[in-house]
Formats: C-alpha cells, structure tokens, sequence
C-alpha cells in the first residue's frame, strides 16, 4: 500500500488559497526503508564486515585493505562507524566537502553525528546523517542557535529582519530579561528585542525605549512615570494603559503560544468529533517540529525547509517517522484581538478552505503538534498531522 503525504498552505486576510501536493511514501513496514539510509549522497556508502577486508597502517596513515588486495577508497561503513577514504584509500581526517556538505571525521577516521564540534574556537552542529548544519537558525534541544554562513555558532548580538536578537556564550538565543551595559532588555518568546513598548509582566507595567533598554526614573514618550524599578507608578495610570493596550494591541506575553496551541488543539479535535472522528493526540515530537517550521515559514511561506528539501524531513528530524503525514500553515496579522481571537481565525480559516479542512478531517490521522512564531506582529501558525 503506498502511504499519503497530504498538505494544504493558505494566507489569512487573502481570499487566495495556496497548492495542495500529493505525492507517495515508500512501504514503512519496509525496515531498510523505515530506517532510511544514513546518507543522503551521491556516493552510495557500501557496509562491511571483518570478513570483506582488515585495517592497515603505513607512515602513519591508515587504509582498508579489500581481500583482493586492493584500497578501498569512498565512504565505508565498518561496525556501525562511518570512514572516508581518498582515491589513493588514505583515511579521512578533519574537514571532507562534497558537494555542498560538509563532513567531520576524528582522529580514529570515525565521522561525527548528532552532536556539536568544537574546532578551531568555533562551534559547528553535526547532523544524524554527519553532514555540518547550514547557515540560519537551529532548534536543539528547545534552544534555537544561529549559525553563519560557514556554519559556526554565532554569538552575541544579531540583526535579523528588522528585530534584534541576543545570542549568549553558548549560542543559545535568549528569552526574558537580561543586564546588558547597565541596561535591563527585554527578549520575547521568539527571541526579539522588545522596543518602544510597554511590557506586563507579574502585575506591573515596564516600557522599554527605542533601544530595547528599559526607562527607570523617567518619563515615557506618552507621559507616565515609571519607578527606580521601572514599574509604572500611578495605579491609575496602569487602568488606563490597560484598556488603551487591549483596544490597540494584542499582548504576546507570557504563555501566548501555550494558550493558542491548547485553544487550537480543542477547537479541531471537538471538530473532527462532531463528524464522528476520533480526536487527535498531542504529539510532543511534531511540536516540536511544528515549532520548527512556524520559524522556518517567517522567512519563505513555502512547503519547503529553507534549503530546499521537502517540508516533511522535519519530521525524521524530530524523531516522528511517519506512516502518513501532512502540514497546514497559515499566518494572521492583528492588532485589534487578543490570542484566542486569534487562535479562533486560524482555525477558522483553515476550516472554511477545503483542502485545509480536509487535512483536519483526515480520519488517518491519529497524532497533532502545533507551533506558532511572531515576527513584526505577524503570527506564524503550523499543524503537523500525523500517524505512524
């Protein structure tokens, strides 16, 4: 049976509704298949064992000598552990490029995966398949990183798309307060700099200048009066910000995005029930994935990772391999409503076009994940459904 990838892209606030693309998975119950091959090169990398040849070593260079007496050259895999050789079948170490990849190989010749490299004071991210992660940002771990376009960590201060972001000592992007020079920033859920605004926060009301930094023992440019703390003063004054913010702004504060996920997650699942399907479960891997491309669709509202590849490779990446499989994008643009306002127009938006609401009606699909990105006051929103 050959398993249905099916996605549906649209844009809130546009009467035009985007492309639906339909194409095959081959067999999951497939092992070989299901566990894929490790390389996705031009090179096929043969697999062997101690019977198809042995280990040499000359002048301190070590080979792989075939049974016929031959070097073997190209990738090899040995034990599980992954080797490059050159054409005159000397073992790879340091650096190799092919193509556009970039591959790390140790000392031993054993090439690097799923972890970070120091060389050289940078630090580069290896992939599961060994390739170097390319530029732009990086989820590990719940933390996003930036990586130039040499694919080394960046750190420290960064532009990017009008808004600025801070990239501590390790790389990680950093969210919520933080001292820089005297001066208290504020970075929001997705890493932005928060700049003439004014921040809630735990019951108090702070304003952050043009600089990001935030004004104490001051005036703000619209006339009230912040504390030593920055706290604004007049209880009075905090009322009637609260209902000039709530006339003028959606508030992204907090656990926005908890919310318009939870809010999202029972609007689809009590529509999927009322036409006698099952409800969807919470995948935590596909949220995770779907934070991912709600970043990634910022920047090209497209089915496609910004290198190019397929939309679905998220999923692998995240651990969710799937047996059928399909991505609803949408991004909403508001300052009148607030986040379950908006969570309501996405749903409703993909509800009212018939691809995407097919894809929510999907009765195959059995697990969801949703994540959201803000940029500029524009809300990203992905859905990832899935089955495995």
């Amino acid at each position: 049976m050959k398993n249905k990838i099916i996605v549906a892209l649209g844009i809130i606030l546009f009467l035009g509704i985007g492309f639906v693309l339909l194409h095959s998975r081959a067999n999951m119950m497939n092992t070989e298949v299901l566990l894929k091959q490790k390389f996705s090169m031009q090179t096929v990398a043969a697999k062997v064992d101690s019977s198809a040849g042995k280990w040499e070593i000359e002048n301190q260079v070590w080979y792989y000598k075939k049974t016929d007496g031959t070097y073997y050259t190209g990738w090899l895999n040995d034990q599980g552990k992954w080797y490059y050789f050159d054409k005159e079948g000397k073992m790879q170490i340091g650096w190799l490029t092919e193509g556009t990849r970039r591959y790390f190989f140790q000392s031993d010749g054993e090439m690097l995966s799923s972890q970070w490299l120091n060389w050289n004071n940078r630090r580069y991210y290896l992939k599961s398949d060994g390739a170097a992660q390319g530029s732009g940002w990086f989820l590990d771990q719940g933390v996003w990183y930036f990586l130039n376009s040499q694919g080394e960590m960046y750190t420290g201060w960064m532009v990017e798309n009008g808004n600025s972001y801070y990239l501590r000592e390790d790389g990680g992007m950093h969210i919520g307060w933080l001292l820089l020079e005297n001066y208290w920033h504020y970075f929001q859920d997705n890493g932005a700099e928060l700049r003439n605004a004014w921040l809630y926060e735990n019951g108090n009301w702070y304003y952050l200048n043009r600089l990001g930094q935030k004004l104490t023992n001051a005036v703000t440019p619209d006339g009230y009066t912040v504390d030593g703390e920055g706290r604004l003063v007049n209880t009075a004054d905090a009322a009637q910000l609260n209902a000039y913010v709530s006339q003028r702004y959606t508030v992204f504060v907090g656990d926005w995005t908890e919310r318009m996920k939870n809010k999202i997650f029972v609007l689809v699942n009590e529509y999927r029930q009322s036409h006698g399907l099952s409800a969807l479960q919470l995948n935590s891997r596909l949220v995770k994935g779907a934070e991912i491309r709600a970043k990634e669709i910022s920047s090209s509202f497209l089915h496609a990772r910004p290198d190019g590849r397929s939309c679905f490779v998220v999923m692998d990446e995240v651990g969710y391999y799937y047996h059928e499989a399909g991505e609803n994008a949408a991004y909403y643009f508001s300052q009148k409503k607030n986040i379950e306002e908006i969570a309501i127009s996405i749903f409703e938006m993909w509800k009212g076009s018939p691809e995407h609401n097919a894809m929510m009606l999907h009765a195959g699909m059995v697990d969801e994940g949703l994540g959201f990105y803000l940029l500029d006051g524009t809300v990203y929103a992905i859905q990832l459904l899935g089955s495995l």
